[in-house]
């Protein structure tokens, strides 16, 4: 019995170290940077972050999906539709939230 609630406590551990940030809504600043780096704000309320870099998410030109994930946040941004930005662990340039997926309802 001692070993399974050792087990359980470690999963639960893992699972909220592992925690990811999320945030929804409108485009409002979209800048194309030096570096081949993205940054966008949306006028949402994203989750906690460990990234101090708060409301700020980038893209860098060497993620394997960047052009996927630009062409859906300009057609976003054009139509003024919220966006769901995704994030896991780690920070992006300045402190960001690296954008790990994009997400559009229709």
């Amino acid at each position: 019995m001692y070993r399974v609630l050792i087990f359980i406590s470690l999963f639960v551990f893992s699972a909220v170290s592992n925690a990811a940030v999320s945030e929804t809504g409108v485009i409002t600043k979209l800048t194309v940077e030096t570096g081949g780096i993205v940054s966008v704000w949306v006028d949402g309320n994203d989750d906690l972050s460990e990234c101090p870099g708060g409301s700020r998410w980038t893209i860098q030109s060497s993620d394997a999906l960047f052009n996927e994930k630009l062409a859906l946040l300009i057609a976003s941004a054009s139509q003024k539709k919220a966006v769901n930005l995704y994030h896991t662990t780690g920070c992006g340039t300045w402190d960001s939230n690296n954008i790990y997926y994009v997400s559009v309802d229709y």
